[in-house]
């Protein structure tokens, strides 16, 4: 695939840059983000492993907070993390929920 071993490590060399480079882009995108928008919680969520495995976790949850983004316009955003000492998978998240949208306000709901 390459004439010689150099242009292959050339080749590695700029394929890892790039990715470091990709790396802060998103990273500087998702800051710029977070700051331009009013969000108004910051939320940890974690699973209960008796209920989810942690595939199961990750599917209900982004559902859930997809749905609440559809019928009630919240915005959310976050990263998903594993504990320092756990290892144990945990999303962080910053969420904007629109006035009367919080469970107990419900009833008063646009349907």
């Amino acid at each position: 695939m390459f004439p010689n071993r150099d242009a292959a490590e050339i080749y590695v060399e700029r394929k890892l840059e790039n990715k470091k480079r990709a790396i802060i882009v998103r990273r500087v995108r998702f800051f710029r983000k977070a700051h331009m928008n009013d969000f108004n919680y910051f939320a940890t969520f974690t699973y209960d492993d008796a209920k989810h495995t942690e595939e199961s976790f990750r599917k209900k949850l982004m559902k859930c907070l997809q749905n609440f983004h559809t019928k009630y316009d919240w915005k959310y955003m976050g990263v998903w993390e594993r504990g320092a000492k756990t290892q144990r998978l945990h999303f962080h998240g910053l969420i904007y929920a629109p006035p009367n949208t919080m469970l107990g306000n419900m009833d008063e709901v646009k349907s």
